[in-house]
């Protein structure tokens, strides 16, 4: 990463909501799967 990028704010925000929205879209499949899997049972 260069200086200039790492002094950017904003790219270090996005890049944040970037990895959040990820981690929660993989915490709800997650969810979605153990759930179906307990019905199924």
């Amino acid at each position: 990463m260069r200086p200039e990028e790492h002094e950017n704010k904003e790219n270090d925000f996005t890049d944040f909501l970037a990895a959040a929205t990820a981690a929660t879209v993989i915490l709800m499949g997650v969810f979605v799967i153990v759930t179906i899997v307990q019905l199924v049972m």
